[in-house]
């Protein structure tokens, strides 16, 4: 096991032709590993940044949505080159030239009161230590999609945007259609990024733990939350 990736890594992308980043949403920084021998080979601050391309002038692009940031790196000296801004937003997903993630508020998670009712679109958590805040995460509002290299809202139907429910999770990806499948957290929803119309919706009753397609494909596979210590998978093809 590799030393000085940090506990809960869950970000993993490449850096140029020589270089893996690895790290974790508990930090801002990534260990950077040799593609060759996977030794560590040094740091970087990238605070969420988790999804890469490869940038004019032998840069690397990485976006960071849950920062509002996108970061040119230059994967020789290992160093961030440039830093833009974009709207934040999470549950990115790359289709050729387009960033396609849901753009929202970042909002704290705060410790639920005994007896206290949760809020849709508020997000809590059970512990102790009632009322305090334990970090923070993004509530989505819309669907937007970047063009990667101008770093301009391309639009999503004829208002440039999408309204989300407040439990969509994460973009999965465009089916052969070119349509465009969000997960939600039981279920999905599939929307024409034309003419905005989300098309088709697909709920699980007991919710889901997990969801995910091969791009290109119209299908999706889901996890299920049952009873089972290891839950279920549904197939859902259109």
């Amino acid at each position: 096991m590799r030393t000085g990736v940090g506990r809960y890594p869950n970000r993993l992308f490449s850096l140029g032709a020589t270089h893996l980043a690895v790290g974790t949403d508990l930090s801002s920084n990534v260990v950077l590993l040799s593609k060759a021998s996977a030794a560590p080979v040094g740091r970087l601050r990238l605070p969420k940044g988790s999804t890469s391309l490869t940038q004019a002038e032998e840069l690397m692009r990485v976006f960071a949505p849950r920062e509002g940031k996108v970061y040119d790196v230059d994967p020789v000296r290992l160093k961030v080159a440039r830093r833009h801004t974009i709207p934040c937003g999470k549950g990115e997903r790359l289709v050729g030239e387009t960033l396609f993630y849901l753009a929202g508020e970042i909002t704290p998670i705060r410790v639920l009161a005994p007896g206290e009712a949760p809020q849709p679109g508020v997000p809590v958590v059970l512990g102790h230590g009632a009322g305090t805040t334990v970090g923070s995460t993004v509530v989505p509002r819309e669907l937007v999609s970047v063009n990667v290299h101008t770093l301009q809202l391309t639009g999503i139907g004829p208002h440039g945007s999408l309204p989300v429910p407040a439990n969509a999770v994460e973009v999965l990806g465009v089916d052969r259609e070119e349509r465009v499948v969000v997960s939600t957290r039981d279920g999905f929803i599939l929307v024409d990024p034309r003419s905005g119309a989300v098309l088709a919706q697909h709920v699980e009753p007991g919710g889901l733990v997990g969801a995910g397609m091969a791009h290109g494909s119209n299908t999706v596979v889901l996890a299920t939350a049952t009873s089972k210590p290891l839950g279920a998978l549904a197939l859902v093809s259109w």
